[in-house]
Order: C-alpha cells, then structure tokens, then sequence
C-alpha cells in the first residue's frame, strides 16, 4: 500500500471511531437527563401516606367482586353468591 492509502484508511478508521464515539456520548447525555428528570419529579411529588380509612377502603373494594370479570373470564355466580354469604 501507498503512504496515501494508508492515511486515507486510518482517517477513516478515525471518523469511524469518532462517530461512533460521539453517538455513545449523545446517548449517555440522553440517560443522563432522563434520570435527572425523572429525579426532578420524584422530588416534587411528596408522597402521603394512605390513612386508616383508605386502607380499608381499598381493601373492601379488592374483597368485593364488581361487574363483570376481565378478557371475558367465566365466574360462576353461584360461588361468588356463597363467598357473599359466608362473610
């Protein structure tokens, strides 16, 4: 090979490699802000705590079938009749 072909191989080993480079930097930045925001908004939603009376409220619900079950599933209304009754 000629000295010129051998410089016009390695400079675009080099670009290559700098692309490269440059769109793993790009990517990280890019995570980077996401966590940092997702950070931000953790911070500016204080959590509360769910009080005695949610609690029992949400779990009443879970308890108590309502409606009709998910993606058609077949309940037999007879059971659930039962498990009313015995509570």
């Amino acid at each position: 090979m000629s000295a010129i072909t051998d410089l016009a191989v390695y400079k675009a080993m080099f670009d290559q490699v700098m692309r490269t480079l440059r769109w793993h930097v790009e990517q990280l930045e890019d995570q980077d802000s996401i966590e940092t925001a997702l950070q931000r908004r953790t911070k500016a939603v204080p959590e509360t705590e769910p009080s005695a009376g949610e609690i029992d409220m949400i779990m009443e619900n879970m308890m108590e079938p309502q409606g009709r079950p998910p993606n058609g599933m077949n309940v037999d209304e007879s059971l659930l009749r039962r498990s009313r009754h015995e509570q």
